[in-house]
């Protein structure tokens, strides 16, 4: 098709019994018509009002999935995951060898007790170390800046 046809509809019929099918309709991925941010992914245009409302999708990048910063924050969640995964692990264990040595033969009974504790404390230093790392970052970003 040549570049200036945007669409082609077919009306087949006569009088009030014309139906109208669209046989062609440009990719807007083609041939974008104005610029966009790297940010967006897709603008959709909402028309009407009630419950005749039509949406279209007037710009899709196809390039969205290709962008770093989207799998930098999944990668980035992935790390903070496992870090806290391995915290989890260390104060479990750390907790079970003291309650193995304070409390002797019943050590079972604070199994329940070390875990949830586990879990709490290493939230709490996961969310700490990821606050430290931000405002390192954001320092740093001041100095670049002046």
């Amino acid at each position: 098709m040549d570049k200036l046809i945007k669409q082609v509809t077919v009306v087949e019929g006569q009088g009030s019994k014309r139906k109208a099918k669209v046989v062609y309709q440009e990719q807007q991925e083609d041939y974008p018509t104005f610029p966009m941010d790297d940010i967006v992914s897709r603008v959709t245009v909402i028309r009407g009002s009630g419950s005749k409302r039509d949406a279209k999708v007037i710009f899709k990048s196809p390039h969205w999935a290709d962008r770093d910063d989207s799998w930098r924050s999944f990668e980035s969640g992935v790390r903070r995951f496992l870090k806290a995964d391995m915290i989890r692990a260390q104060e479990a264990y750390h907790r079970h060898l003291e309650s193995a040595r304070d409390a002797g033969k019943t050590w079972w009974l604070d199994i329940p007790a070390n875990v949830a504790r586990s879990f709490i404390d290493a939230e709490r230093k996961v969310r700490k170390e990821q606050r430290k790392a931000e405002g390192k970052d954001e320092g740093t970003k001041e100095v670049k800046g002046e």
